[in-house]
């Protein structure tokens, strides 16, 4: 089966799961007019004044956990019109997990790398990702075997910490308006507004929402946050790990980083891991 066949299959079994509850209580057809014994469940006042079909508010901007998923169309090859090699975009979907009190659990981001290398740049978003996840990539690597090599890591379904911030995009003017959440408009009691009224370009009236969009991604080990200037970056030793080759070529080296200070767990290679992902 082809990496992007099991990035579809492994998003359609997320989804599949959600939808249908997995690893929590199924849903049951109940009578509710006849049936005396049903539990009456949680007494609640409810606020009639708010509008129960309102778009909510994203949560607010911080670090949070997310485990990462692929993306509804995983992978994206992008000609360049000037005779360049091809540049690959991974899509990601990232949901909120461990979060305090479960208060944004399952709140989903969808963050996107690129094996592009910015002007100015000496490393792309999707090399910079795999380093974050605990992997040390060889010096050189071509775009093809790094999009491969981080889709097969997502398709691990990772956990790890980001930054997490609001950003609103417009349809009419095609760029981004607002970035950050404490750069919207706020409401008469100082808040940000998650839903603003945006004059365009064209002086037409566009109600834009505040999205989550990932600002930081943070590696094993480093504490903190970007947002409060404590970021920490913690000591690394490497242990080296080869990947689970293709069957038609082999797949780069890479580096597993685990903390110092942190206990020895019995090392198994990323290469038996992602055999395990094969016969999924």
């Amino acid at each position: 089966m082809a990496v992007l066949d099991k990035a579809r299959v492994a998003q359609q079994k997320s989804d599949t799961e959600e939808t249908s509850g997995k690893g929590k209580s199924e849903g049951i057809v109940v009578d509710v007019l006849q049936d005396k014994t049903l539990p009456t469940g949680e007494r609640r006042k409810h606020d009639i004044t708010e509008d129960a079909w309102a778009y909510s508010a994203p949560p607010p901007t911080g670090r949070y956990k997310i485990k990462l998923h692929p993306g509804d169309k995983p992978v994206t090859k992008w000609d360049s019109e000037d005779g360049r090699p091809p540049i690959y975009n991974i899509a990601i979907e990232g949901e909120i997990v461990e979060s305090k009190d479960g208060e944004y659990d399952k709140v989903r981001v969808f963050p996107r790398v690129s094996t592009a290398v910015g002007r100015g740049k000496g490393i792309s978003t999707a090399a910079g990702l795999i380093v974050k996840l605990g992997y040390k990539l060889p010096d050189e690597i071509d775009d093809l075997s790094l999009a491969r090599l981080v889709l097969k890591a997502i398709m691990k379904e990772p956990m790890t910490d980001v930054e997490i911030d609001w950003q609103a995009y417009s349809k009419e003017d095609k760029r981004v308006v607002y970035r950050g959440m404490h750069k919207f408009p706020q409401d008469a009691n100082g808040e940000p507004m998650h839903v603003v009224d945006y004059m365009t370009k064209a002086r037409v009236m566009e109600e834009i929402k505040a999205n989550l969009d990932v600002t930081h991604w943070y590696g094993k080990g480093e504490t903190g946050s970007v947002g409060t200037g404590t970021k920490i970056p913690a000591k690394v030793v490497h242990t080296t790990v080869t990947l689970a080759p293709d069957p038609d070529e082999d797949a780069p080296v890479a580096t597993k980083t685990m903390a110092v200070g942190k206990a020895k767990e019995a090392e198994q290679s990323i290469e038996d891991e992602l055999a395990e992902l094969e016969e999924a």
